[in-house]
């Protein structure tokens, strides 16, 4: 009977022993087929360590190729360094709060409109004993809370059509109109814009005390610099239809000779030259 020598042969590469099958007619090994299958996963294997090799060599030589994902985000990276760059300190301070006044906005949305649904299921369509006709204000608070996620989310505008209480820097409303208050000189003036605030309303209806929410507008005084007050007068309202951002605080004087501090609101488009 004859033996298979590269039988013997993988079974010494392997750092193993093979049964080594003899043919009763001297012919093929019948286990060639596995034998094959283990020549070819012992290739495979060496081409892997030598591909996994030849990177771990290139990289610690420091001459690994940076994959293509960040080869193409690289020129847009560089661009918005060099754009901001060439920001006013004013300009770029006021990007970052208008930038996580946004976010901010966003996760308050969020949690107010889970709120919302547990108000709506809560709250039924009476108030003092008595069917109110129409939606409720939990559920017109919750389609307007859901708006407005709606359009931050799905808009590239940073604002909506509202500020909302409490003021802070950075936020970004488009006004129509407001209570001018007085005028100090071409451009800077006193005035009211409306402010958007949450309150409940105590219903005593059958049964126990219930709350129910709603919202309303209030006026807040604020400076407002860089719009045109030609045309303006005091005490009166007027019509101004710009997009106006909170970039700060100032002092006034008061009538009395003390002094009040207020937020200053002033037109996006001279802060960031283009409204997006």
């Amino acid at each position: 009977m004859k033996i298979h020598m590269r039988t013997l042969a993988l079974s010494v590469c392997l750092g193993g022993f093979l049964p080594i099958a003899i043919g009763a007619d001297g012919g093929e090994d019948p286990r060639d087929a596995e034998i094959r299958h283990l020549r070819a996963q012992v290739r495979m294997l060496e081409s892997k360590t030598a591909k996994l090799t030849d990177k771990l060599t290139a990289m610690r030589a420091g001459r690994s190729q940076p994959s293509s994902k960040s080869v193409a985000s690289q020129p847009v990276v560089e661009a918005k360094v060099s754009q901001e760059a060439a920001w006013s300190p004013k300009e770029r301070d006021f990007r970052r709060a208008m930038a996580g006044q946004r976010k901010k906005r966003l996760q308050k949305l969020r949690q107010e409109i889970v709120k919302a649904q547990k108000d709506v299921k809560k709250h039924r369509r009476t108030v003092y004993g008595k069917v109110r006709p129409g939606p409720t204000p939990e559920q017109t608070r919750l389609r307007r809370l859901r708006d407005d996620l709606r359009l931050l989310r799905n808009s590239k505008q940073p604002f909506l059509s509202r500020f909302d209480d409490p003021l802070e820097v950075g936020q970004v409303a488009k006004v129509l109109t407001l209570k001018v208050v007085q005028i100090q000189n071409s451009t800077n003036f006193l005035g009211k814009v409306p402010v958007w605030y949450a309150y409940q309303i105590v219903g005593k209806g059958v049964g126990p005390i219930t709350l129910h929410y709603a919202e309303s507008t209030k006026d807040v005084l604020v400076w407002i610099t860089g719009v045109d007050t030609a045309g303006m007068v005091d005490d009166q309202n007027a019509k101004i239809d710009r997009v106006l951002g909170v970039v700060g605080t100032r002092q006034y004087g008061t009538v009395v000779g003390g002094s009040k501090t207020v937020f200053v609101l002033e037109p996006i488009s001279s802060i960031l030259g283009v409204v997006k």
